[in-house]
């Protein structure tokens, strides 16, 4: 297999990367390298992604603040919960 070496990585990117292998149980390498993968296989192109989420945050901007209840908070969610269904039985 191949080597490579990456060269200044910005301190807090490293802290990053380090806290995120800790989290999912991986080397630092295997992390940068699932990451590689992921990033590669989903075909991601940073200035779509960036446009992505530009685009969700604009549309999150448009809708912050314009939900209107005449009922308190909690009778707002008990009326949401008492709507819900159980849904199809399963076998588990």
């Amino acid at each position: 297999m191949a080597t490579i070496t990456l060269k200044n990585v910005p301190e807090g990117l490293l802290s990053q990367l380090r806290r995120l292998a800790t989290e999912e149980r991986r080397s630092l390498n295997q992390q940068i390298l699932h990451l590689l993968d992921a990033a590669v296989s989903a075909g991601a192109d940073p200035r779509r992604l960036k446009a992505e989420v530009d685009r969700q945050t604009a549309a999150w901007r448009r809708v912050a603040g314009r939900w209107k209840s005449d009922e308190s908070t909690a009778d707002e969610i008990a009326r949401i919960y008492a709507a819900r269904t159980e849904g199809r039985a399963i076998d588990l």
